[in-house]
């Protein structure tokens, strides 16, 4: 049986292992089924259709999100869901090649990033992403 002393220790370590998964929890380490973060920062996710849209979030700049588009057979490309003009999350397309729209001011977006119209007047950021053919997925680079 254990001491008191040894009692109240295991209670503060569990109460401080339980902080600092909350803590954790509060900075935006993704997490979940959909994709994983391997080594240097890359996030993965499944291949999906060409001219497809998939929103990845929690990760990127200020864990806002990306979006994720298959622009063809051999091309995806990865963009900040932050807008350039206020900084709100930015809605993906509601079909394929769609813009994607800021519903704070409006300013419209390519899926490349491209402003279509303002009053954002930047591009969102871009990020490195490749097809893993091999493995079916998409891999991103979050750096």
């Amino acid at each position: 049986m254990p001491t008191r002393r040894q009692f109240l220790a295991a209670v503060a370590a569990t109460a401080a292992s339980a902080a600092a998964a909350s803590a954790l929890d509060a900075c935006g380490v993704p997490t979940g089924p959909s994709f994983a973060i391997v080594g240097p920062p890359q996030v993965k996710i499944p291949l999906m259709a060409v001219g497809q849209t998939v929103g990845v979030d929690n990760v990127g700049e200020g864990g806002v999100g990306m979006a994720v588009t298959r622009v063809s057979a051999t091309s995806v490309v990865a963009v900040s869901r932050m807008c350039t003009h206020q900084a709100c999350t930015i809605g993906l397309p509601g079909s394929p090649g769609g813009a994607m729209q800021c519903p704070c001011h409006g300013s419209l977006f390519t899926v490349q990033g491209g402003v279509v119209q303002g009053p954002a007047f930047a591009p969102l950021r871009t990020f490195t992403a490749t097809i893993d053919s091999a493995n079916n997925q998409v891999v991103i680079t979050n750096a």
